[in-house]
């Protein structure tokens, strides 16, 4: 089984799909919800935590979507004008 892989670009980033590659089942999952909605999979891939035999984009990707959800759930927030922070 091949592991799935992407293409990086100046701005952005997109599945590398190859005809006829065998992808566990999991990772042809992922190719498909990448496909779709690249930013909602990425969104969706912080809360994954099924990390094994990732490919290294993808565990670059899983990274920064873990990254960018422990920044979003540590941030201060403001309620009626007066800034707050999240109990931890």
């Amino acid at each position: 089984m091949e592991k799935l892989e992407f293409i990086f670009t100046t701005d952005s980033f997109v599945v590398d799909d190859v005809e006829d590659k065998k992808l566990k089942t999991a990772d042809e999952n992922w190719r498909k919800q990448f496909n779709k909605d690249k930013y909602k999979a990425l969104y969706e891939l912080g809360f994954d935590d099924s990390k094994a035999e990732e490919s290294p984009p993808l565990s670059y990707l899983h990274f920064l979507a873990e990254s960018f959800l422990e920044c979003l759930t540590n941030q201060p927030y403001r309620i009626g004008g007066n800034a707050a922070t999240l109990h931890q």
